[in-house]
This record gives structure tokens, sequence and C-alpha cells, in this order.
């Protein structure tokens, strides 16, 4: 009788030895299955984040009249220098620390102080376009950075080589490494 009771008890034991490690494997399956669900949201989020540096569409960086316009060929006058020169860029009038925005969705290429142009940032905005946004008081975004359309990317600041020109954005663009009309090659309509 003795040895039937050591039986059953090493029957149960063996018993729950089996469902602790049922238990455990379907524990370990839940895990595995979270960690792939995790690790598949954040291949999404990568991929979106990647193709949302592509900019479809494009907006002004800042609101205000153009006060200074692009040209490759005509000549422009400067207050700053007393002269007469080409200006491969947009000036887009704002008051001193009034908010600067991205044009479109992309990446921040840099952030760097130019001597002549103040803060500048630099974005790549996909499709081979290269934006500079110049002037800024300070700059609210980094190298590296992910950017969308409207995210802020610093404030209007000091321009030395458009001092005697009013506060404004100075915002040059290259399409194809060639410096272009911002306005006519980003199709921009909102000014």
């Amino acid at each position: 009788k003795l040895a039937s009771q050591n039986v059953t008890a090493i029957r149960t034991e063996e018993k729950t030895t089996e469902k602790a490690t049922v238990k455990e494997k379907i524990v370990y399956e839940n895990e595995q299955t979270t960690q792939k669900q995790t690790e598949k949201a954040t291949a999404s989020k990568k991929e979106t984040t990647t193709k949302n540096a592509v900019a479809s569409f494009f907006v002004m960086p800042v609101g205000g009249e153009v006060i200074k316009g692009f040209s490759d060929s005509k000549l422009q006058y400067s207050k700053t220098y007393l002269d007469w020169r080409i200006h491969k860029a947009v000036d887009i009038a704002a008051s001193k620390g009034t908010k600067v925005y991205t044009s479109g969705n992309g990446k921040v290429l840099d952030v760097y102080e130019d001597s002549l142009l103040g803060n500048c940032v630099k974005i790549d905005h996909g499709n081979n376009i290269i934006a500079y946004y110049c002037g800024l008081n300070n700059a609210t975004v980094k190298k590296g950075d992910v950017v969308e359309v409207g995210k802020t990317i610093g404030g209007i600041g000091e321009i030395t080589d458009e001092s005697a020109d009013e506060y404004h954005l100075h915002f040059a663009v290259q399409k194809d490494d060639k410096w272009v009309d911002p306005i006519k090659t980003l199709k921009i309509t909102n000014y």
C-alpha cells in the first residue's frame, strides 16, 4: 500500500511539473509574440518616418511679404552694400523672433552659423531639393532630425549680409545642385 501511495505522489508531481512547463511555455510564446509585434511596429514607424522625409507639397516657412525675390541673372539693389547684385534666395519679412517653420517634410542635414547669413538650418526635402533657412535667432532642431511640414525650426534673427533690410528670413533652395527660385520650384501658393 505504501508503494502505491508513492506512485500516486510521483504521478501528481509529474502532472504539476508538466502543467508548470506548459504555463512557462505559453508565457514564453506570448513574450515572443509581443516582442515580434513591437519590432514590427518599430520597423513600420521607421518606414513611415523615412517616407515622411520626402515632401509632397510645400508652404511658406514664415508668414510675411516677400521683400526681395530670387534672381540668378537680374541684378537687385543691396541696401547694405549700396550696390547691385544677384540674389539667389527670397527674403520674407517678419518681426524679430517670429517662428520659422519647415516648408515641407524632410531631414535636417546641418545646423550651422554663417558669418554673413547668421544661424542656418539646411534641410533635405527629398527629390534632390535642399532648402536653406537663414537668419534665425536660434535653431530648435538638430542635425539628423526628421521633420514634418510646419515644424518650428527657429525664429527670425539677424542677417549681417542684409542688415540694412528689415528683419526677414533668407530662404534659399537648390534643386539638383543648382540655385533655383524657391517659390516657383516648390510651387508655393500660400503667400
